[in-house]
């Protein structure tokens, strides 16, 4: 099991983003969690395949309708 570790920078507070990241996690088959940060961004730890925690990467990018993702900082241990 890996550890991705990611920062989601952009307008993606109070439009939902948290709640989309826990369904995009739940529909990979991950552990996540995603947490509010005071400079604005979305602070995401999950865990899972490498494989799938690509495809989450893939949809932070995306980023929730009502969201503008500018960039995804992130790293996988494990």
């Amino acid at each position: 099991m890996k550890t991705l570790t990611a920062d989601v920078f952009g307008s993606v507070q109070g439009v939902g983003f948290r709640w989309f990241v826990q369904r995009a996690g739940l529909r990979l088959g991950l552990e996540v969690s995603a947490e509010n940060r005071i400079d604005g961004s979305v602070h995401v730890v999950a865990r899972g395949s490498e494989d799938r925690l690509l495809k989450l990467v893939d949809e932070l990018r995306r980023g929730s309708p009502h969201s503008s993702v500018e960039r995804v900082d992130y790293s996988i241990t494990g």
